[in-house]
């Protein structure tokens, strides 16, 4: 908002708009130039979205406001291309080693990919399988871990994706559990407990494991 002020509010106006230029300083210091996780992606474009809101609404110098927002137009540009890359970079190594698991003699997938995968490259991966499929991924701004499956037709007799979901939501696993879908496919989001026990580079292991695990166990039972 560009407002014409005199005195006080000019020298609020200034004092705003350097703080706000101090801040975007900052942001713009820790966009990565080069590959860069989504999680890390995500979270910077919001806070350039949450800056770009600021200069929009606080007031300040009109010099200022569009020094900013050339330099969030800038960054989120980049941040955009790379969140093209990464995406495309992680569709192609799930990919790879679901391919992998696929070649094996093992008659299902269940396989853990990265934390923060996307649902659509989870979908795409588990689109892509000629056998019954169970993809994890721990996906922490959502503070949940999702989970895809796939079933073809084929292996409907013996396995069936909301089979596969039901036995998640089994009381006695203690998961909190939404989700929904059919034999073809199904998918479940899997709250993390906000206390979660977790040890090293990744607090989600345990919660993974017990996850992959009952997905596990429900192929060996059948």
């Amino acid at each position: 908002r560009i407002v014409a002020v005199t005195g006080n509010r000019a020298k609020e106006a200034f004092v705003t708009g350097d703080t706000l230029n101090t801040r975007m300083t900052e942001i713009d210091t820790r966009v990565p130039r080069s590959g860069a996780d989504l999680q890390r992606i995500k979270q910077l474009d919001g806070e350039l979205v949450n800056l770009k809101n600021d200069i929009d609404s606080l007031v300040i110098s009109q010099v200022t406001k569009r020094e900013i927002a050339k330099v969030i137009s800038s960054d989120r540009k980049v941040l955009i291309d790379l969140e093209k890359k990464e995406s495309q970079d992680s569709f192609s190594n799930i990919a790879s080693d679901v391919k992998a698991l696929i070649s094996s003699d093992s008659p299902y997938v269940v396989h853990v990919c990265p934390v923060g995968t996307e649902d659509k490259t989870l979908n795409k991966v588990a689109q892509s399988s000629s056998k019954p499929i169970a993809l994890v991924s721990v996906q922490p701004e959502k503070q949940s871990v999702k989970c895809m499956f796939f079933v073809p037709e084929d292996f409907h007799s013996k396995i069936t994706s909301n089979g596969w979901l039901g036995a998640l939501k089994i009381s006695q696993n203690d998961l909190e559990v939404k989700g929904g879908g059919k034999a073809l496919n199904a998918q479940a989001m899997v709250s993390i407990p906000a206390n979660i026990d977790g040890e090293g580079n990744n607090p989600y292991a345990k919660l993974t494991d017990k996850i992959y695990n009952i997905l596990l166990t429900y192929c060996n039972n059948l």
